[in-house]
């Protein structure tokens, strides 16, 4: 893993582009693939791993985008091996789960957990 201090531009101030930055690049770092959702369920932003895995649909991967939205492509392209043949099921399914591990904080904010893992076919 690489890290870098960031004390520097933080104690002098930096500015929202150079904060953007910082964000898109840290996103980056990550390991894993990495996608970021607004409280409407609009993608905002999303690293280079998670555009890979997601290649056949890549296109769709633009910020303003609804999860609903790269979900049906998802499942239209066969990404997940666990909706062949029950593609309406899986998606109703998929969705209550993105729904129900949104957890929301006392003073209104929510922030959504990962950790469900779907079987993906990853084409090359």
């Amino acid at each position: 893993m690489t890290s870098r201090d960031i004390t520097a531009p933080i104690a002098r101030g930096s500015s929202a582009p150079q904060a953007d930055d910082l964000l898109l690049e840290t996103v980056e770092m990550i390991e894993g693939q990495f996608v970021l959702f607004d409280a409407n369920d609009r993608m905002t932003m999303c690293n280079q791993r998670y555009r890979e895995l997601n290649r056949a649909i890549s296109d769709l991967l633009n910020p303003g985008v609804s999860f609903r939205e790269i979900l049906n492509a998802a499942v239209a392209q066969g990404l997940y091996l666990d909706a062949v043949g029950r593609e309406r099921e899986f998606i109703e399914a998929r969705l209550a789960r993105h729904v129900h591990a949104r957890q929301f904080h006392h003073d209104g904010r929510d922030a959504q957990f990962a950790g469900q893992r779907e079987h993906l076919r990853l084409r090359r």
